[in-house]
């Protein structure tokens, strides 16, 4: 596990706190806590952290709007904790976009290897996009690279590309990319935009570049990598 890895835990018992922060420690991460929802998005905020473990059932608080909320503000994997949750309720929360749930009480030899998984994968996930604008408009407008391999598109899966690149690990809405691409006739193109998307990850994986479009259902779509373009 990578020394200068940030890990925040937004759990409301001083038990689990303590616990996680001795598991991790150990494993030479950087431990921060969270109590609360308030305090959990503020420091999530401020710390851009690794990865997030996150309590379902913080008090008074939402876990499911709470996930939605991390998911929209951070890149990081998110790690769902929960006492009391159902089957129904780990598929919630795994469709919501959380990377893995795990049910209280749980075996610290089990979460730090399911922490150490999240955060290997994290780091296999680097990538790099680079799109070369062309001075004569020919043979075509502008060359993607990804991972110095040249990405051959159509026109409509660039199109989505090149929304998608303008915010590097935002969350941009359904609403939003539908009518970037085809303008006020967009809400007829949902499922032609699910084609595109489809079709962008797959092409995307054969560059050695898995997963870098990430989605939360009904809402929206993010590409977790950074990309560089001609001055």
């Amino acid at each position: 596990m990578n020394p200068n890895s940030k890990v925040l835990v937004v759990d409301s018992d001083p038990a689990i706190q303590r616990l996680l922060a001795i598991l991790l420690e150990a494993e030479r991460c950087r431990v921060v806590g969270a109590r609360t929802q308030e305090e959990g998005l503020a420091k999530a905020a401020a710390l851009a952290p690794d990865l997030v473990i996150l309590e379902l059932e913080l008090p008074g608080c939402d876990g499911f709007a709470l996930l939605a909320a991390l998911r929209r503000q951070v890149r990081a994997p998110v790690l769902a904790l929960s006492a009391h949750a159902s089957v129904g309720d780990v598929v919630r929360a795994l469709d919501d976009g959380a990377c893995d749930c795990v049910r209280k009480p749980f075996n610290g030899a089990e979460m730090a290897a399911r922490v150490r998984a999240q955060l290997r994968l994290r780091r296999s996930l680097g990538a790099n996009i680079f799109i070369r604008e062309s001075r004569d408009q020919a043979p075509a407008p502008r060359e993607i690279l990804v991972n110095g391999l040249r990405l051959e598109l159509t026109a409509k899966e660039e199109a989505v590309l090149q929304v998608l690149a303008r915010r590097p690990g935002a969350l941009v809405t359904i609403h939003d990319l539908l009518s970037a691409i085809w303008g006020s006739a967009g809400a007829a193109q949902l499922h032609e935009l699910r084609v595109y998307i489809t079709r962008l990850r797959r092409k995307l994986e054969a560059c050695g570049a898995a997963n870098l479009i990430e989605s939360e259902r009904n809402v929206g779509y993010s590409l977790c990598v950074g990309v560089g373009r001609d001055p």
